[in-house]
């Protein structure tokens, strides 16, 4: 795998998995300062978060044509970022943009029928005995990769796939 692609699997990474206890509070309002007219949207809500924000035009703009058909869209923002947590064909998805339109990342929610074949294969063949726990697709920097944690009675293994092939990024025992 390159550098920059397991750069930003770590980075992302590291953010998703510290996404579900922190979720609420990464979408407090806090309003990014633009000089263009604003649209007040919905955001998700947490215990210092505002009913309402600002959002750049251009961003909901960009964010309709890259994702038409998504719902439920929970928007957040920050100094520098603006996060969209929505569902897109079914799938639940985080989306992050700049303040002035430029998507940074999106990630989706993924089953075992949604990655690629050749990680389901992978998967299947070499890790016979674990489950799928948890898959996201992450596209970022015009670069797309998998990540699937898998279990077993045993413990978790969190696997990478990107045009490189698979590897293993992480293991964890349970405790007995």
């Amino acid at each position: 795998m390159t550098h920059s692609i397991r750069l930003i699997a770590a980075i992302l990474l590291t953010g998703v998995l510290s996404n579900h206890s922190h979720a609420q509070e990464m979408y407090a309002g806090i309003s990014v300062n633009r000089t263009q007219p604003d649209v007040t949207l919905p955001l998700k809500g947490g215990k210092n978060a505002k009913t309402t924000d600002v959002i750049s035009p251009v961003v909901v703009a960009k964010f309709s044509t890259l994702f038409p058909n998504a719902t439920s869209p929970k928007w957040g923002t920050s100094a520098t970022d603006i996060w969209i947590s929505f569902v897109n064909n079914g799938r639940k998805s985080n989306a992050c943009f700049t303040a002035t339109g430029k998507m940074n990342y999106v990630i989706t929610d993924c089953s075992i029928g949604q990655l690629p074949t050749a990680f389901r294969k992978a998967i299947t063949e070499e890790y016979a005995s674990y489950n799928l726990f948890h898959a996201i697709e992450i596209n970022a920097k015009h670069n797309v990769i998998y990540q699937a944690i898998i279990e077993n009675a045993k413990g978790f293994i969190k696997l990478i796939y990107s045009e490189s092939g698979v590897e293993t990024i992480q293991q964890v025992n349970k405790s007995l």
